[in-house]
């Protein structure tokens, strides 16, 4: 089970953003190249409940949204549902509420995760003859995609930065009135 924590704001703020970012990764994803460079919505999605509720809850988020990556795009079955979580669950390691202390150091962890995440999807593809070429498999892809990925990381961190502080001053009160 996802571990939501008791804040219902926080909850539903977590649970808007996922559905978001599944939206965003069916309908633009693919739209949204550049040269041959893809934000990885689903990767910022694992990261996001990594780095806000822990490690357990950022491998049941890099799972299933690795899983929903398998369907949509063309890729081995199974290798973005390995990837995402193994991602979910360091970055779940790395720092829990980090996006909430800071959310500088979390997107650059997720440009760190990216470059990891294509580093062995690149290996897998080329190791499974789907690219020829081992240098544009790992690096030609990898840092294109690592940065597009961490940019659309950017306005995510910080909106939810805006509502966990929001949500955790509310839980906090204030004694003068």
């Amino acid at each position: 089970m996802l571990n939501l924590g008791t804040d219902p704001h926080e909850k539903t703020t977590l649970i808007v953003v996922s559905l978001i970012l599944l939206l965003i990764q069916i309908m633009f994803g693919p739209q949204a190249g550049i040269f041959d460079a893809h934000p990885n919505f689903m990767l910022l999605l694992a990261c996001m409940w990594g780095f806000s509720r822990g490690s357990e809850s950022g491998v049941i988020a890099g799972f299933l949204s690795g899983l929903a990556y398998d369907i949509m795009v063309n890729t081995p079955f199974g290798l973005m549902t390995l990837v995402l979580t193994i991602a979910g669950f360091l970055s779940g390691l790395l720092q829990r509420n980090l996006i909430s202390t800071d959310p500088k150091l979390a997107v650059l962890l997720t440009l760190g995760l990216s470059i990891l995440a294509e580093f062995v999807v690149g290996i897998f593809i080329f190791v499974l003859g789907l690219e020829g070429n081992i240098i544009y498999a790992l690096f030609g892809r990898m840092i294109a995609s690592s940065i597009y990925t961490s940019l659309c990381a950017i306005p995510l961190v910080f909106i939810l930065n805006k509502f966990m502080r929001d949500s955790q001053s509310s839980q906090l009160g204030t004694r003068y009135k």
